[in-house]
């Protein structure tokens, strides 16, 4: 609850709020307000548990709906998202189990690390995901198969400007990456430009061999292709 520490996204499975006398209740009614460079997440549970267990809790959560409403949003704009679940038929013990699960799946609801979104040019794809940042309150730096995926994704739908230009920008960032640069390859190709695709090819044929990679075959089947069609 503390503002801009290292945890953005907190969990709680059956906490003991009850301790010296629900302090840890009253302190997060002071932080509730806080501002936050970055909003924070916060899911709670609570199992079978009895007594100051429960009526810690149930503070904690009426406490939660009075001061920020009866749930989150999902607002991006709200620095401070809320959750709980109530595991009736689970015990302290198994609660951990299915109360984690459960709450990835809560405060994460709606990510996905390669979503099924328009094709689009690099800068249009790095606000995306600079967006998405903002949202969670986490960097997402785009990684080799958001690069492999996005780059076919505009090659194959006659987009090839945009191919050779998410790419190229994937093997600067995975330079030992066999199956990007042989994507690569496969922009350039469809793009027209068929001696950068062969050299793009030869720089995946060599990572693939040094590797073992499971796409040798694959990777090799396109350099072959590709000089036949230098030598006509």
């Amino acid at each position: 609850m503390t503002p801009n520490s290292q945890f953005d996204a907190v969990i709680s499975i059956s906490p003991s709020l009850w301790w010296d006398s629900d302090w840890l209740v009253l302190k997060s009614a002071e932080l509730l307000p806080a501002k936050r460079a970055k909003p924070l997440r916060w899911f709670l549970s609570m199992a079978s548990e009895p007594n100051e267990m429960a009526s810690a809790f149930a503070a904690q959560i009426k406490q939660l709906q009075d001061g920020l409403g009866a749930n989150s949003t999902g607002n991006a704009s709200k620095q401070l998202h809320w959750f709980y679940k109530h595991f009736p038929d689970e015990t302290h013990d198994s609660t951990p189990l299915v109360g984690n699960i459960e709450a990835l799946k809560t405060l994460f609801a709606g990510w996905n690390a390669v979503p099924e979104i328009a094709v689009m040019p690099l800068k249009d794809l790095k606000h995306f995901y600079r967006q998405k940042s903002a949202e969670f309150g986490y960097d997402f730096p785009l990684f080799a198969q958001q690069y492999n995926v996005y780059g076919l994704k505009a090659t194959y739908e006659q987009k090839t400007a945009w191919g050779v230009e998410i790419l190229p920008e994937g093997t600067r960032a995975f330079p030992n990456s066999e199956v990007l640069w042989d994507s690569l390859a496969t922009a350039y190709d469809l793009d027209g430009q068929l001696e950068q695709a062969i050299q793009a090819s030869d720089k995946a044929v060599l990572l693939a061999k040094q590797t073992d990679s499971v796409f040798l075959n694959e990777i090799l089947s396109q350099a072959k292709r590709l000089q036949s069609q230098a030598k006509k």
